[in-house]
């Protein structure tokens, strides 16, 4: 009788055997591939497009946590619409516009980006300028000038990034393809939303021969002339150089945006007359973002950026300005400087 019990016994300790065996497999496994973790995300800058389920942003920074990057595209998943963010935010997602100003935060495993939030708000439309001096893609890389946008809070050192795959775009006023039509060195006016030092285009206008450039305020209107108190009246060889070259040295323009486009230094011609007559007779006018406009819609105090030639009495004949009656959000920009046949 005492066969059994043995029996048993070997029977036994030969299953908790295949167990172990069985075990062994997935814990080595576990021990080769933890669980993925979990990175707090966090991000800033345009919206560029969405859909249902993704929003793709062009951000002027990231942060995944311990590392940071700029003036990337980023597209970030949102959550299913069967939790309750997820209705929440497929609602605000509605309401959302290209060009809008957006903050992100959410976490990134394996590489992937999930919203937990967002937020979204109209941002600022201008026409910004500058030299090219990197193109990849969509994506343009432009020098700022000394005066490089209408917007007087802007910066004037560095480089805008600008997304150009939603824009109608132009060289030496024909249409063009794309973006890749442009060339390094080229000049380059945009026209959209920006934050910081991206910018999302609805309009761009790429310029291969040196012109010169006027910026200011219009004093008076008398079509087709406009008065404008020049805060920026130079040309490629101009005794104060070319406002759309990058700006060298430390100067005042130190880019932090606190210059006002009034305050003495800002663009002042030791104490020149800074008063300008400048015909628009047969230059492409964008008033407000919107092409063909009349000369009668500007008014007095509007803020311009016209390019053309400087005649050296006082007088610059304009084939390309971009005048703004008020500032604009994302949401307010006309047609984007193009009319229907894409054309200034």
């Amino acid at each position: 009788m005492p066969l059994p019990v043995r029996a048993g016994r070997v029977l036994v300790a030969a299953g908790g055997a295949a167990a172990l065996v069985l075990a062994l497999p997935s814990a080595a496994y576990a021990s080769h591939h933890p669980k993925p973790k979990h990175k707090t995300f966090a991000a800033h800058g345009l919206v560029l497009r969405h859909t249902s389920s993704s929003l793709t942003l062009l951000a002027s920074s990231t942060r995944t946590g311990k590392h940071s990057r700029h003036n990337t595209p980023v597209t970030v998943a949102l959550p299913s619409r069967r939790t309750a963010a997820g209705r929440a935010l497929a609602k605000r997602l509605a309401k959302t516009h290209t060009g809008d100003g957006i903050a992100v935060v959410g976490t990134a495993t394996s590489g992937k980006v999930t919203a937990k939030n967002f937020a979204v708000k109209p941002a600022p439309f201008h026409v910004y300028a500058g030299r090219i001096t990197a193109i990849k893609d969509a994506l343009i890389t432009v020098s700022k000038g000394s005066h490089s946008s209408d917007d007087a809070r802007e910066g004037h050192r560095g480089h805008f990034t600008i997304d150009t795959s939603e824009a109608a775009v132009s060289l030496d006023g024909q249409p063009v393809d794309s973006a890749l039509d442009l060339a390094v060195g080229d000049t380059v006016l945009a026209l959209g939303s920006s934050v910081d030092d991206v910018v999302v285009a609805t309009s761009v206008f790429g310029i291969s021969i040196d012109v010169d450039v006027l910026t200011g305020r219009v004093t008076a209107v008398n079509d087709p002339l406009i008065a404008v108190d020049a805060h920026d009246r130079r040309g490629p060889d101009g005794h104060d150089g070319n406002a759309l070259r990058p700006q060298d040295g430390d100067g005042s323009g130190d880019g932090d945006g606190s210059g006002d486009g009034d305050a003495p230094g800002d663009g002042e011609d030791d104490g020149d007359d800074n008063g300008v007559t400048v015909s628009l007779d047969s230059a492409a006018v964008i008033v407000d973002g919107t092409s063909n406009s009349l000369v009668s819609s500007i008014t007095p105090g509007s803020r311009v950026l016209a390019l053309g030639v400087d005649n050296g009495d006082g007088t610059f004949t304009a084939s390309l300005a971009f005048v703004f009656t008020h500032g604009c959000s994302s949401r307010h920009h006309g047609d984007g400087g193009q009319d229907e046949d894409g054309e200034d």
